[in-house]
């Protein structure tokens, strides 16, 4: 008899997926807007796209612990869990990377908003 899908696993998965695109997105978003001349209306913009950075984190930390819960279920197929599991944590990992690399450089790079 064919095991249940982990509704929670899938749903790790999809909070993966969305943290992607959102960040990926505002990436884009970035790169376009904030080259513009308006340094005042910049800093908005930045200080919105960091909120928005860390909401897509939040999502990405509460669908790794969706996976770690689906992980644990039982009566159910692990896969999507631990796929969810799996993508989130990596996901989290990399943005972190990138934010200690981006602090390291960041003293090297000119003042942006003066």
């Amino acid at each position: 008899m064919p095991r249940n899908q982990s509704a929670i696993g899938i749903a790790s998965v999809i909070l993966f997926v969305v943290s992607v695109i959102g960040i990926l997105i505002i990436m884009l978003v970035s790169a376009r807007n904030l080259s513009a001349t308006d340094s005042a209306n910049n800093i908005e913009q930045f200080y919105i796209l960091i909120g928005l950075i860390y909401f897509f984190i939040l999502c990405a930390l509460i669908g790794a612990v969706l996976g770690l819960v689906g992980w644990f279920q039982t009566g159910v197929s692990k896969r999507w869990a631990k796929m969810g599991l799996i993508l989130n944590s990596l996901f989290v990992t990399a943005i972190l990377l990138f934010v200690i690399i981006g602090a390291l450089v960041s003293p090297a790079l000119p003042n942006t908003f003066n």
